[in-house]
């Protein structure tokens, strides 16, 4: 089913933090809206026709770029979304950047298989880290590589994962596309639809994917995590995750 914030009547953590707080932890996820402006949207969309694999016509979702552009760090460093995240997961501990990726989405793109974030990240307290997916466009159409999000998944810990090697893969990371969590039950799917500068909060083993994009734009997005100080977590080959101030 498609769903906005209004259709499922979530709570923003701007207005009301414990009511927003509840949804989150009850559903493993939590969408907040207007998080982000439009022109510094539209300023990391403009920066990315300087990034790499624009200029080599791959298209493959960038990783890291915090290291080197200032508006993807100065938005992983944004006080309301660093604020939310200090009081969801810190314990009273420091909170740090570890990745950033952006996502060019355009026509074609494959869709992401159902997994968990922690399986890549493999964080000690699945509590402890978190990520937030924002749209740089309105995502209001049903055909734009729309996320997917699978209710209450994350209860279920960390789930066994399959290899499907027979997945074609177009403009993405090739790992989103050949490895899929196994989930336990038939969870409630919901297909977010949200707008420019909205976030999605995932819980560490919330279940979620993407559904290709048939449309003819591009889905732009910006995917950032966090986690908490004192935890393990995997870097990873490619991600290469490290800690980032937020200070």
């Amino acid at each position: 089913m498609l769903t906005t914030v209004e259709e499922l009547d979530i709570p923003q953590f701007k207005n009301n933090f414990d009511k927003a707080s509840e949804f989150y932890w009850n559903n493993g996820f939590h969408i907040e809206e207007n998080l982000f402006a439009d022109e510094i949207c539209d300023e990391l969309i403009k920066d990315s026709k300087n990034f790499e694999n624009f200029s080599n016509n791959t298209f493959v979702p960038e990783q890291q770029i915090h290291q080197k552009n200032n508006i993807s760090l100065k938005m992983m460093k944004n006080n309301i979304l660093v604020d939310v995240i200090q009081k969801l997961i810190s314990k009273n501990e420091e909170i740090f950047g570890i990745q950033s990726t952006f996502f060019y989405g355009i026509p074609g793109t494959s869709g992401s298989s159902k997994h968990q974030d922690g399986l890549w990240v493999q964080p000690e307290d699945a509590n402890g880290f978190i990520s937030a997916w924002t749209a740089l466009d309105d995502l209001l159409e049903d055909n734009i590589g729309n996320l997917v999000v699978y209710e209450s998944s994350h209860k279920d810990g960390r789930l066994e994962v399959r290899e499907d090697d027979k997945k074609e893969v177009a403009f993405q990371i090739k790992g989103l596309v050949k490895y899929q969590s196994v989930m336990k039950k038939d969870y409630k799917e919901h297909v977010i639809k949200i707008r420019k500068g909205s976030t999605v909060l995932l819980h560490s083993n919330v279940v979620h994917g993407s559904i290709p994009n048939t449309s003819e734009k591009n889905r732009y997005a910006l995917l950032l995590t966090y986690v908490r100080d004192g935890m393990g977590f995997r870097e990873g080959r490619e991600a290469k995750r490290t800690k980032t101030s937020l200070k």
